[in-house]
């Protein structure tokens, strides 16, 4: 998926490199979305599309690696180059971005960032955008996280610097 879609769609994007690390200084991008602007020279310079996880984009993504099992969650699942991205709907409140919530499985919440569909690799395989899952009962719903979420703020294009 485009930046601009997921954009539109309410998410907050990041640029990534090839690494899947992101490209500006985002800690911003986790409490505010940038301007469309701004989304726009992203995706003219080529850079891999990032999707913050959390209560900005409403999104939290179970991460199952090193699996060929596909999730059984009626919600959009994703393959990746070592498994599965599961996205379901943020519950509210804060949840955590944590890594080894069980083996080979972590969740990207609030303060998180995944590869988005459309990169290389990176495929939908079921369900859609139109339908997120309810988050599973074992996922840790409480965290740290150092801001609030400030629903449908932007940020500017001189807010951002590329590292």
């Amino acid at each position: 998926m485009k930046y601009c879609s997921l954009f539109d769609r309410g998410l907050s994007v990041v640029p990534l490199s090839r690494s899947k690390r992101p490209v500006v200084k985002w800690v911003g991008l986790q409490s505010v979305r940038a301007e469309r602007d701004v989304v726009v020279s992203w995706a003219e310079c080529g850079y891999w599309v990032g999707i913050v996880t959390g209560g900005l984009s409403g999104v939290v993504v179970v991460d199952y690696d090193h699996t060929d099992v596909l999730p059984v969650d009626d919600t959009l699942v994703v393959r990746t180059p070592n498994g599965f991205h599961a996205y379901y709907r943020h519950p509210g409140g804060l949840v955590s971005t944590v890594g080894g919530v069980r083996p080979g499985v972590d969740v990207r919440g609030d303060g998180g960032v995944v590869v988005a569909a459309g990169n290389p690799g990176y495929e939908v395989v079921c369900g859609s955008w139109d339908a997120l899952g309810v988050l599973p009962g074992w996922v840790p719903r409480r965290g740290s996280v150092r801001r609030r979420v400030r629903a449908g703020a932007t940020m500017s294009v001189s807010s951002f610097v590329i590292v």
